[in-house]
């Protein structure tokens, strides 16, 4: 019989999922293991990202509470779209980044928690574990490839144009290898 406690957490978990779903707010690239995970009685999907490429102004290093997206894309991006991005800057930190894959998951035990972190990492997700074993059991599946670039400080991007490209270029590569992961853990999870 499985714990009604997790029942809850996973019903309100599907019903945040469905809401974003209908805002366009769900990384598209994701659905596949988000809908394939959420079939299994023993999981349930938290807040999950496919890998992205970010154009970020903070106000200081880790504040992401204050972040201003200035150009969010989970897929792999154009120079143009990025020096566009860049042209909003105006004031604290700049930032360009190629994050990885991450998916959190809501287990119902211990044991499908540990099953689901082997999946994880046998498909590439090498910074996988167990984050939380209080109120509810929470898997993190995440990769390890990422590039942060300070691309700019108190309105002032210092980075040369000319070198847009070769950024873009790497993080392109970065997202990739993380849409291949992905790929491997959808079909661990058949």
């Amino acid at each position: 019989m499985i714990d009604s406690f997790y029942l809850e957490h996973k019903k309100d978990a599907m019903k945040k999922l469905q809401t974003a779903r209908k805002q366009n707010k769900v990384d598209i690239d994701a659905l596949p293991i988000l809908d394939r995970l959420n079939l299994m009685d023993a999981y349930y999907t938290t807040s999950s990202c496919s890998g992205r490429i970010v154009v970020m102004q903070l106000k200081d290093l880790g504040d992401k509470k204050s972040a201003v997206f200035h150009g969010k894309w989970h897929r792999s991006v154009e120079s143009n779209e990025v020096t566009d991005a860049i042209g909003d800057y105006t004031d604290g930190q700049l930032w360009f980044l190629a994050q990885p894959p991450i998916f959190h998951v809501g287990c119902r035990s211990l044991d499908v928690a540990n099953e689901l972190v082997i999946k994880g990492v046998s498909s590439g997700f090498k910074h996988s574990g167990i984050k939380t074993v209080s109120d509810k059991i929470i898997v993190e599946l995440s990769s390890t490839e990422r590039m942060d670039i300070p691309f700019g400080m108190d309105g002032h991007v210092f980075v040369d144009e000319s070198l847009i490209p070769l950024f873009v270029m790497v993080a392109n590569k970065v997202i990739m290898k993380a849409k291949q992961k992905v790929h491997r853990l959808e079909e661990s999870l058949a």
